[in-house]
């Protein structure tokens, strides 16, 4: 369905009296139709992780699980893992076969322009045989006079100076002539040119030099011209678009990740190319060589520095001009969208330590893109930003690659506190990190959880993309209304960057500490208090900024297609000349300036009276909520307000967003507390008309009470937490809008402690510590797995496996000893039985079974004849009978060669039995004939991870027309199920079982569990991290025990009650 945007020129009054007119918005048919079942645009589409061997037939059956999820498609994305040749005759044809397929499914299908990421290597191919196209840096290195020695070609220039910290006087430039004399007893600063050095990461190349127009020249022939000339006739049809990842201009003075992902070697560098100090002059004027000093410290204590902010300009448009730009226009030629995101976005800091401004990089894609990593990460001025690029260049769709570094816990409740409000501030197509073509070997530890096949939960997602596919169609009707312009003060970081500006990604002078503090103050204020706003970069204003009126003669500033009745002037140190031009010719013709605590005494990062001046003629106010609120109200149209009934206070938690599509206004509401339920809440929307609650978790629309006010209209709800509400106000009501029934509460009945259950997967017993020797060696001790694994290629000199491991695809293609075998190694896993299941067969869950003997208490077992897989298909299925096991110690010995490329994983034995623990010691035990309320990690289950089914029975019957629900406060798990395809993922935990309750029927209440207890991390500490990435299944010290296996509760947890209501 195409949509439709038109300009808002309809005034409530019109609205009011029921003139609609020829507005072109959706008639309330249409748009209930696609509301109820949106199509692939409104859908999410995950990171496909191609990281194994790839199979045709697996790849197809593959898509079929996307479509049953409601994915609507997916961005084929090589990752650590990947066998199966890289941009290889073999991945093209599989492309192209995947990309049909999903065209008959009605699924979209989109590239990925890289071999893991950053984008812009080609798998590290750029820069193997042209070292030239290798991204540059430069360093700064400090010492005595007495020490400097010129003992190298690559050092651009010297200087001697007083040094103290990172104020320097007397500065004089030295040259290999000078003589020693002229600076004795002062402090050389040496600035060495430097490239990075191939690794791993890049398959033995390193990252590029994006300043470069060969470079990138060269990584579009590799990736961008080989999928044109082998997919190029389903551009724009089968083939949607391609995703860049993380590219980035080099790490400014920032020791983020190191030399591994290419980005600044440490906090001395800056970013370089051959050719900086020659565009420098050309654009500036300037000699940026022998300004260095001023742009690495600061001369005199001077902390703005019109160098420091004129470099970060000068790479910042290079970046764009021959990295960016290129590959859009590229796109476009071509008729595919490009789209993906830079690095990194969260903060300010980190915006100008890696790439300069998010926001004039989304001039140059199609579909502007966001990151956004684990799940407690709320900066949620990244999706602003973003929306306000989209908002004022007209791109439709956002894209924002999130969920990623969460872990296998992560559960719906998480997707939807993540999700919400990002959807709220634009983005309508969510790139799910990540959804792994296999778990085989360190595939299983990029990055978990997999929001596929793998996670028990996969046949339930549905729910959650219907919910994200309806709320992004109705969020991105017609137009926001919208009336404020921040002007984002990105460009005050750039002008005070130094040694020891950042820490990491993170402020670490007092300053910028205090600038990130006040933005972020910012953003809660207005959002608290509902007030909608865009961002506007000061560049993209010099060339898209001008004066003009709205549809009721009031002066406007439009950047191309979004208009602004006032503009925010706060928490700025500089502003561009640009910047003071604008604001000085809106406010002759009327507009409204506001001025917010300190004024801004630079401009171009110069000490300039002209803002004080501006500033005069604003409005003026401290940088306070108060402050700034009453200030902006006063100039804009009337805002949404939500309160506390009771006491009438602002409900701040509670953000929102007001469209307008010329027939209708949409007011979508949000509570982004996850925890607090609020439970008498006024809203009052400044509109007349009758107003409906579309709920996007059913696609059903309900009428909804009101009451006329001076204000509007008047609306009394609550919200449950993470609750969203999207009503729309329209002059008649939606014909499909039902009457929602009110009842009421009779009484509530205590549920039992203990109940029948059943388990839809069989029980695990995880073998992940064992004993081990080399042969012709001794035993080593009983050890984790991974260990083992690292021990062992210590042992032959070989790296470890991990994130930014040789890509195996390359390894097999290059290394001619990959396979090798450089020892026998043999490993026993002990597990002890108290119980043994009767005359049953168990299954030994094992990788690779092929490359391995395997015996049971010495006995071989046979492993030919598997039956099939587990979770994944890289986990066999090897019959093993009861029989072979015995009472007491238990051992299963794995032995075989050694090679590069053997993967040693945990295993695990799945039957039907319970499992005990004693510290580390595993005991197969019988399972449980109920489970009580509370976590069945202590009930002989603590490493299964499929669904739990509790049998409610003995349930109150209600009164004629009367209902029963099972409602619990919460449960440890990835969602909540009941009868009849019920979902209670999110609060209010509630399951209607009236009908099983009249049948005198057991009720099924079901937890669907996470992975995290069968794929860990088992061993890291503490139980609960921020974030999880390959390294935490590998802690050392203190971040890892072998005392016990490191679990979190799982399943009901929280006691339910029976809840009788009657008909009102």
């Amino acid at each position: 369905m195409k949509l439709k945007f038109i300009i808002p020129a309809i005034t409530v009054a019109l609205l009011a009296s029921g003139c609609s007119g020829d507005t072109g918005a959706e008639s309330d048919q249409a748009l209930y139709e696609t509301f109820k079942n949106p199509g692939a645009q409104w859908r999410g589409k995950p990171f496909w992780a191609w990281n194994g061997r790839l199979e045709k037939d697996e790849l197809m059956r593959q898509l079929g699980v996307f479509r049953d999820m409601g994915m609507g498609g997916a961005f084929m994305h090589s990752r650590v893992g990947l066998q199966t040749e890289y941009l290889g005759s073999e991945w093209f044809d599989l492309t192209n076969a995947v990309a049909d397929s999903a065209a008959r499914m009605g699924l979209e299908a989109y590239l990925y322009d890289e071999d893991r990421w950053p984008s812009g290597s080609a798998g590290g191919m750029v820069t193997l045989d042209n070292p030239h196209l290798r991204m540059n840096f430069v360093e700064l290195f400090t010492m005595p006079a007495a020490d400097f020695r010129w003992d190298s070609d690559s050092i651009l220039a010297a200087f001697a100076c007083r040094l103290d910290g990172i104020n320097y006087s007397n500065l004089k430039r030295i040259y290999p002539d000078t003589p020693e004399k002229e600076y004795e007893d002062m402090t050389v600063l040496k600035f060495l040119h430097r490239t990075h050095s191939g690794t791993d990461v890049y398959n033995g190349g390193t990252y590029i030099d994006v300043f470069n127009p060969e470079a990138t020249k060269k990584f579009m022939e590799l990736t961008h011209e080989k999928y044109k000339e082998y997919c190029g006739t389903r551009f724009g049809n089968e083939i949607k678009g391609i995703f860049t990842d993380e590219p980035h201009r080099g790490g400014l003075f920032t020791d983020f990740d190191g030399n591994p992902h290419g980005v600044g070697n440490n906090t001395r560098t800056v970013p370089w190319t051959p050719r900086m100090a020659d565009e420098y002059r050309a654009r500036f004027g300037g000699d940026l060589i022998a300004d260095l000093p001023k742009l690495f410290l600061r001369e005199d204590g001077q902390r703005i520095s019109p160098v420091k902010w004129q470099y970060c300009e000068l790479a910042e448009s290079l970046f764009l001009e021959n990295f960016a730009k290129p590959q859009y226009d590229w796109c476009t030629e071509n008729g595919i969208a490009y789209t993906g995101h830079v690095l990194h976005e969260d903060n300010l800091t980190s915006q100008v330590a890696m790439q300069g401004s998010l926001m004039r990089y989304y001039q140059y894609m199609h579909i502007p893109g966001m990151d956004l990593l684990t799940e407690g990460n709320r900066s949620y001025w990244v999706a602003k930003q973003l929306s306000s690029a989209g908002r004022q260049l007209g791109k439709k769709q956002l894209l924002s690659e999130t969920y990623g570094v969460t872990g296998w816990q992560f559960d719906f409740r998480g997707h939807k506190a993540v999700g919400d409000w990002q959807a709220l501030f634009g983005v309508n197509m969510r790139c799910h990190h990540l959804s792994w073509y296999t778990m085989q070997g360190e595939a299983k530890r990029d990055y978990p959880a997999s929001i596929f096949f793998q996670s028990a939960w996969w046949r339930d997602y549905k729910y959650v993309e219907d919910y994200y596919s309806r709320l992004g169609f109705l969020l991105s009707q017609g137009k926001p209304e919208c009336d404020l312009l921040v002007i984002n003060p990105v460009e005050s970081v750039w002008s005070q960057v130094a040694v020891g500006a950042f820490d990491n990604l993170t402020p670490a002078t007092p300053e910028i500490k205090e600038m990130e503090k006040r933005y972020a103050d910012l953003f809660h204020w207005l959002a608290g208090s509902r007030i909608d706003f865009d961002y506007g970069d000061e560049e993209m204003m010099s060339r898209m900024a001008s004066i003009s009126k709205n549809e009721d003669s009031s002066p406007v500033l439009k950047i191309e297609q979004a208009s602004y009745r006032t503009v925010l002037v706060g928490n700025m140190e500089t502003m561009r000349s640009s910047t003071a031009d604008i604001l000085e010719d809106f406010i002759k013709a009327g507009g409204k300036v506001i001025f917010a605590g300190d004024i801004p005494p630079y401009v171009n990062a110069t000490a300039d009276t002209r803002p004080a001046k501006l500033a005069e003629k604003s409005i003026r106010t401290s940088y306070t909520e108060k402050g700034i609120t009453d200030a902006v109200k006063k100039t804009i149209r009337p805002t949404v307000k939500v309160s506390n009934a009771n006491t009438g206070e602002n409900i701040p938690q509670i953000y929102g967003q007001v469209r307008w599509d010329g027939r209708r206004h949409y007011i979508a509401l949000m509570n982004t507390d996850r925890t607090t339920r609020y439970g008498n809440v006024k809203i009052e929307i400044p509109y007349a008309g009758k107003a409906a609650l579309w709920d996007c978790r059913t696609g059903e629309v309900f009428a909804q009470e009101t009451e006329k006010s001076p204000y509007g209209i008047e609306i009394t709800t609550s919200f449950e937490p993470t609750e969203e509400k999207v009503f729309t106000v329209s002059w008649k009501m939606p014909p499909m809008a039902m009457e929602k029934k009110h009842t009421e509460e009779i009484k509530r009945t205590p549920l039992p402690e203990k109940y029948a259950y059943r388990l839809d997967e069989p029980n695990i017993c995880v073998l992940d510590v064992a004993t081990w020797h080399v042969k012709g060696e001794k035993e080593q001790p009983l050890t984790e797995i991974l260990k083992i694994d690292r021990a062992l290629r210590e042992r032959y000199g070989l790296p470890y496996r991990g994130g930014d491991m040789l890509q195996p695809w390359f390894a097999e293609k290059y290394l001619d000893d990959n396979s090798q075998a450089l020892g026998q190694v043999a490993l026993s896993f002990p597990f002890e039985a108290d119980s043994i299941p009767g005359d049953s067969v168990l299954y030994l869950c094992m990788e690779t079974p092929e490359r391995f003997t395997v015996t049971v208490n010495g006995k071989t077992l046979d492993t030919s004849g598997d039956e099939g897989w587990f979770i994944d298909p890289s986990l066999r299925r090897i019959p093993l009978h009861a029989s072979m096991l015995k009472k007491g110690e238990n051992i299963i010995g794995i032995s075989g060669d050694f090679c590069r490329d053997t993967n040693l994983e945990a295993m695990l034995l799945t039957g039907n039995f319970g499992v005990q623990l004693d510290s580390i010691r595993r005991i197969l035990t019988v399972l449980p004939d109920s489970l009580s309320i509370g976590d069945i990690t202590s009930q002989g289950l603590p490493f299964y991870s499929g669904a739990v089914t509790y049998l409610a029975d003995s349930l109150p019957v209600p009164e004629t027309g009367g209902k029963v629900f099972i409602e619990t406060a919460g449960y440890d798990g990835a969602c909540l199920k009941g009868p009849r395809g019920q979902m209670a993922a999110w609060a209010p935990y509630r399951l209607d079982v009236t009908e099983e309750a009249l049948k005198g029927i057991p009720a099924e209440v079901t937890v669907v569990l996470t992975r995290r207890n069968t794929f860990g991390p088992l061993h890291a500490l503490p139980a609960r991290m921020g974030a999880y990435g390959p390294f935490h299944w590998v802690t050392e010290g203190d971040n890892f025990t072998m005392d016990r296996y490191v679990l979190l509760p799982a399943g009901l947890t929280h006691k339910p009650m029976a809840i009788t209501e009657k008909t009102r």
